[in-house]
């Protein structure tokens, strides 16, 4: 356990498996990557998300088409797609353009655990 704590190559290869295992299991992750400027009733540009289904594979899309691309189920519970937008939006806030939120725990991965998942 020391090794890991002094980050040996043994975390290297703990966080890569961790990154497979991830997409393995088809997680879906998304961020806020634009929101739009100005006071209403005169808002300009869009609300758009970048989601990411495996590693290195993400598409933008804005905020009508995000539940069909992280997944999300109409029939089930709303929560879980209002708890992934807030989380967003408050990285995007905080400028921590490089965190992903996971669909549908709403936790957030750095950006490098995700970069480091290989397919």
């Amino acid at each position: 356990m020391t090794d890991f704590a002094l980050g040996a190559d043994e975390s290297w290869s703990l966080l890569q498996q961790m990154g497979n295992t991830m997409f393995a299991h088809g997680y879906t992750y998304l961020r806020l990557v634009e929101v739009p400027t100005g006071k209403w009733p005169c808002l300009r540009g869009h609300t758009m998300y970048e989601v990411m289904t495996a590693p290195g594979l993400t598409r933008q899309v804005n905020s009508t088409l995000l539940g069909g691309a992280v997944g999300y189920d109409p029939r089930g519970t709303r929560r879980d797609m209002q708890e992934c937008q807030m989380t967003a939006r408050r990285l995007f806030d905080e400028g921590r353009t490089d965190d992903w939120v996971h669909f549908s725990s709403s936790q957030v991965i750095p950006g490098e655990t995700l970069r480091r998942a290989t397919a």
